[in-house]
């Protein structure tokens, strides 16, 4: 089973995104399949019908902007700051304590921001380059 998605997550990774519409994807057809016999089908009636469909939109945004298939990284909008501090000591290591007073992790943040693209996503803003 994939790992759900969820507009609740601070970060959401695009193969996670991927494998779970898929298997959304299959899920669907297996209930056009069932209902199909009968006298059709009715595609709000599929239980996850608004995750799909949120799920689509999301990937249909981003692909054109980010190596999706790859693996992109979409960071929510309030989480960006402590994404963007933790990248800082993943790149240069451990900031020292007496200069860590010294950083302004809000500019920081905020600097960044030009290099990322918005996207929303069931109603949630989120970033990604």
């Amino acid at each position: 089973m994939a790992k759900s998605i969820d507009n609740n997550d601070s970060y959401i990774n695009s193969r996670d995104v991927i494998n779970y519409l898929e298997e959304l994807e299959s899920d669907f057809e297996d209930y056009k399949a069932d209902n199909e016999e009968e006298d059709g089908y009715d595609e709000c009636a599929f239980d996850d019908w608004d995750e799909l469909v949120a799920l689509r939109k999301l990937q249909d945004e981003c692909e054109g902007y980010s190596d999706w298939d790859s693996g992109t990284t979409l960071v929510r909008y309030d989480c960006f700051q402590d994404y963007m501090e933790g990248f800082a000591h993943d790149c240069y290591g451990p900031i020292p304590d007496w200069l860590e007073n010294y950083v302004d992790w809000e500019s920081f943040a905020s600097d960044a921001k030009q290099d990322y693209t918005s996207v929303y996503f069931d109603g949630i803003e989120y970033l990604f380059r």
